[in-house]
């Protein structure tokens, strides 16, 4: 292709393309803001929290709210839970003011502020086991 073919090409998917870029981008420091909770977490407590647990706190709380910092704040909160030795999914709290300005700082600090999305669907969150079932159906649709 040469220079003008691309350009063509690419111009009716940039915004697509411009949107998933943006997606990834924000699933990426999402993670490691995660990754950099569960390490602390685990060094100083006795339960060890996994990466997916957070990933689905935080997807669940996405859901709920569409709001990033607030599906932050309700991981600090399951995070600040667990710490004390209470977890009880089917409780439903809210998160204290003190979880929502540690979110909002970490939402600044890993630069998670400027990502707007219609679902949480639209990032990529995956947890393991839903990756192994979406890898099963597909391999399933082949037979």
């Amino acid at each position: 292709m040469n220079h003008l073919d691309v350009e063509f090409y690419c111009s009716g998917q940039g915004d697509f393309a411009n949107q998933d870029s943006s997606a990834i981008e924000f699933s990426s420091k999402l993670v490691t803001a995660l990754q950099n909770k569960v390490k602390e977490h685990n060094l100083s407590n006795d339960k060890d929290i996994t990466l997916d647990k957070l990933k689905s706190t935080f997807t669940d709380a996405l859901t709920d709210s569409f709001s990033s910092t607030l599906a932050l704040a309700k991981v600090n909160m399951f995070l600040n839970s667990s710490s004390a030795g209470y977890i009880d999914d089917g409780d439903y709290f809210e998160p204290s003011m003190e979880e929502i300005k540690e979110a909002e700082r970490e939402i600044k600090k890993y630069g998670l502020e400027n990502y707007n999305f219609n679902s949480s669907e639209d990032l990529y969150l995956q947890t393991d086991k839903e990756m192994r079932a979406d890898a099963q159906r597909w391999l399933d649709s082949l037979n």
